[in-house]
């Protein structure tokens, strides 16, 4: 999901959050906007002004990890330009894509690839959990004296959220559980359950460019999308079921988690018409991990179980249903028939 879209959304949170004035003179009670504004331009500025010296440094932390990702993408996007050429093709769903490379590209380009992504995941992953824990705190000294009513006490912890995915209880919560197998079996065509079938007579799939036994093809799959998924989801849920959740409510934090969707167009192999569905389909899933948190006391546990869950079972099942797909950088449009 395009970071750029989920930092505005989450400075339009911080903007509207907190606008009220204390009514006791005697309270130093720091200015939420010049604080967090300050805290864009000096990462760390508002967790030490907080006493929160350990967010502080996760802050800090996060921006070499997000610069040399950031860094590595870039390089190996221009290492591959010279092998970039427009082309639009149509496929026989009717689908029209236009491509950018035909051929694919090096197995090396792909773990530098894997290596940004990584990098800049976990980096956004650390400063999101820096400026929720600055939120959490200053609405937990403060919001009495501001006159609100705060939706919760304390914020999770990170140890706990990295965790939660693995943790039978927020696992086999029936609220949990029924919604994964419902949102993996609505996901799978008769078509990928055939694909998926026939799977593992073949005696080799491609993966990364390089031809492997299908249970290796499986583990580094399984293993890439472990790496990407625990990540992305973690974030996501601080960022919409933490920051937006809290100070905008359900429709805003749902909303937006699907419109953040919408650039996955630009995703190798996925059309418009693909896109517009995910989008909605995120729309209901903000929605339900809105409630889901809610129904938990606004605890975001439950929530990353439900999201990294769900990702990691479509990310593998879409590897098994399609271990061939090695198309380049394109944006699709399928008509209907």
């Amino acid at each position: 999901m395009p970071r750029f879209f989920v930092y505005i959304s989450i400075l339009i949170c911080m903007w509207g959050s907190v606008s009220i004035q204390a009514d006791e003179p005697d309270v130093d009670i720091p200015d939420y906007r010049r604080l967090m504004f300050i805290n864009s331009i000096i990462p760390g500025y508002a967790q030490v002004q907080m006493d929160k010296r350990t967010e502080g440094f996760l802050y800090m932390s996060s921006i070499p990890l997000k610069l040399a990702g950031e860094g590595i993408l870039l390089f190996t996007i221009f290492r591959n330009l010279e092998g970039v050429k427009l082309s639009v093709r149509t496929t026989e769903d009717k689908t029209y894509l236009v491509s950018y490379r035909d051929d694919v590209i090096e197995t090396s380009d792909y773990i530098l690839l894997l290596s940004g992504m990584t990098l800049t995941l976990y980096g956004t992953l650390l400063s999101s959990y820096s400026q929720y824990e600055a939120q959490r705190t200053y609405m937990d000294r403060y919001a009495g004296y501001l006159g609100l009513n705060p939706v919760r006490s304390g914020a999770d912890r990170l140890i706990d959220l990295l965790f939660a995915p693995f943790k039978p209880q927020n696992i086999f919560d029936p609220l949990v559980l029924p919604a994964l197998v419902f949102s993996s079996a609505g996901s799978l065509g008769s078509s990928d359950v055939r694909s998926i079938g026939s799977y593992f007579t073949r005696d080799s799939v491609l993966f990364w460019g390089r031809q492997v036994s299908p249970w290796t093809g499986l583990g580094l799959a399984a293993g890439t999308g472990l790496l990407f998924v625990w990540a992305n989801a973690l974030w996501e849920e601080i960022a919409f079921r933490g920051f937006s959740l809290e100070t905008m409510g359900t429709g805003y934090s749902s909303l937006t988690f699907g419109f953040a969707h919408l650039p996955n167009m630009l995703v190798p192999g996925i059309s418009v018409e693909d896109t517009v569905l995910q989008t909605i389909a995120a729309i209901g899933f903000g929605f339900y991990s809105a409630e889901l948190t809610k129904q938990n006391g606004y605890r975001l546990e439950k929530a990353v179980a439900f999201h990294f869950w769900n990702n990691m079972v479509a990310m593998v099942l879409g590897y098994l249903s399609n271990p061939d797909d090695t198309s380049g950088f394109n944006i699709g449009y399928r008509m209907s028939r």
